[in-house]
């Protein structure tokens, strides 16, 4: 599967969410484009999958709602994955302790959380960001909760997670 054959509505909602917002210098379909391919390259082949990560942003940075992407006709799975990558707080501590308890009753969403944190990753190491450092600190944390929620994936699910963090602890150059 490449890039151009993952165009769905799900892609169409989540680009006109986002018109006129920037990725750093980038406009924001550069990020969502990557989160896409960073799972495409994982082997991912679950449309689902692929379609929250187009939307994975939406509700966290738009004025998007869960009610919105229901009545665009999107399933409610799918809505629930979104949801589940979504952080909600006054600060990233707050944020990030609700996706973790999201993503913990929902773990089918971790695929799609390691890729935006990988295309995130990628981003900052690119550009030379200095918010490489927050992400660096915030990884053992992060790690383990991927390494839990990996865990309560049902076995023939798991290869792309694994694969998805290998490629995480590589650019921190760490193993597990």
């Amino acid at each position: 599967m490449t890039i151009g054959t993952t165009l769905s509505p799900a892609r169409d909602f989540a680009l006109a969410a986002h018109h006129g917002q920037r990725y750093g210098e980038h406009p924001y379909f550069v990020h969502l484009e990557a989160v896409v391919q960073v799972l495409l390259d994982a082997g991912c082949d679950e449309q689902g999958l692929i379609s929250a990560a187009w939307l994975h942003d939406v509700l966290e940075d738009t004025d998007a709602t869960q009610a919105d992407l229901l009545r665009t006709g999107l399933s409610p799975h799918l809505i629930d994955l979104v949801h589940a990558c979504t952080g909600v707080g006054v600060n990233r501590r707050q944020r990030n302790a609700c996706i973790a308890e999201r993503l913990r009753r929902l773990p089918a969403a971790i695929p799609v959380k390691l890729a935006d944190r990988i295309a995130n990753v990628e981003a900052r190491l690119a550009d030379g960001d200095s918010r490489i450092a927050m992400y660096r600190r915030e990884h053992a944390d992060f790690r383990a909760l991927c390494v839990s929620c990996i865990e309560a994936l049902a076995p023939a699910s798991t290869g792309v997670a694994h694969r998805l963090l290998a490629r995480l602890d590589s650019l921190f150059h760490t193993t597990s």
